[in-house]
């Protein structure tokens, strides 16, 4: 039960620190409408991108940005099936499903004016429970050798496009 409690505890700290803080629960809500972030469900911001995916020119450089959303997306949502198979009665393995479920709604509810899924390859890097389940999922060495290096090799194409300054998570 206490792995259940750990996260729920430390986002009531969290919630308690913001609000002796900045004389509010939500502090971080009033910086949104700056950028023009507002509410909509998951499946509609994935379609947004899907849109944006297929009315963007091939070439141009945002074909390749809304290609990396919508894949970090869909990996998040594999990664809750293949999570919701694996649990058990484990409480540390729901916790880390109940983890993966928040965390893949959060990023995927809170659009810009022009960036429906606004930087969800950076919420992937949290997926930890996803890339755990995947891998007990699996049961080939050599798949799980592929996806690594695929995976890896995702991580260092986007660290460099960071370090030149032509991605900002």
């Amino acid at each position: 039960m206490l792995p259940v409690v750990w996260p729920i505890l430390g986002v009531f700290l969290y919630l308690v620190w913001l609000r002796l803080r900045f004389h509010h629960f939500l502090a971080f809500l009033t910086a949104e409408h700056h950028w023009k972030r507002h509410f909509m469900w998951p499946w509609w911001s994935f379609e947004q991108t899907i849109h944006k995916l297929f009315t963007v020119p091939l070439g141009h450089w945002y074909s390749q940005y809304y290609s990396l959303e919508a894949a970090s997306f869909l990996f998040a949502i594999l990664g809750l099936f293949v999570g919701w198979k694996y649990v058990r009665l484990s409480a540390t393995q729901m916790a880390w499903w109940l983890y993966l479920v928040l965390v893949t709604f959060v990023a995927s509810t809170d659009p810009s004016a022009r960036d429906y899924l606004l930087s969800f390859p950076r919420f992937a890097l949290m997926l930890l429970p996803a890339f755990a389940f995947l891998a007990a999922w699996l049961r080939s060495r050599w798949l799980k050798g592929l996806l690594l290096l695929i995976f890896v090799g995702t991580l260092f194409h986007l660290s460099g496009l960071f370090y030149m300054g032509r991605w900002i998570a």
